[in-house]
């Protein structure tokens, strides 16, 4: 996880890098979320375990993003959370929830005492949603269970045209 934190900033990087008039849509598995939301949170202007990107700004490009069976903690895209400032920057979040996820059950008990469910496995939750504010509105959450039973590899998801529809908007 802590890799994958570290990464956003290349990521973060190689979009600084790209025309602004160039589309972009970031899809994050797992822990390829918080590549994701970590690059996002250091192009609005944030750090990410001490480090900001020094030439990493949006400058006002809107980027659509897709997570899927997302390993981050369901309040770290809230206002003054570790990645509090990743939906400036975001047109619209798919959030793939799936409730029957065994590797998303078990995330919470990585940290002792701290038992906090995955964006993942719950999606935003109500007091979530409260927290972002007008933010929320651009974060959809699809429910996949049915679609991709216990499974977490990224097989399940980009295999099913079902879920590849759903995405394609993205």
């Amino acid at each position: 996880g802590r890799r994958a934190a570290r990464n956003g900033y290349y990521l973060a990087h190689m979009l600084a890098h790209l025309p602004p008039e160039t589309p972009v849509c970031l899809i994050g598995h797992s822990h390829g979320t918080r590549v994701v939301a970590s690059a996002l949170h250091l192009m609005a202007g944030g750090r990410v375990q001490g480090v900001a990107h020094p030439y990493a700004r949006a400058n006002g490009r809107k980027i659509r993003t897709v997570f899927v069976a997302s390993a981050l903690d369901h309040h770290w895209l809230n206002p003054g959370q570790k990645y509090g400032l990743a939906l400036s920057n975001t047109e619209c979040l798919l959030n793939m929830t799936n409730h029957r996820d065994p590797a998303l059950f078990v995330y919470p008990f990585r940290i002792p005492l701290m038992v906090r469910p995955a964006l993942g496995f719950v999606g935003l939750t109500r007091r979530d949603r409260q927290l972002l504010g007008w933010q929320s509105r651009k974060v959809f959450q699809y429910e996949v269970s049915r679609i991709v039973g216990v499974a977490h590899e990224w097989p399940a998801y980009f295999s099913s045209p079902c879920l590849a529809t759903v995405m394609r908007n993205y």
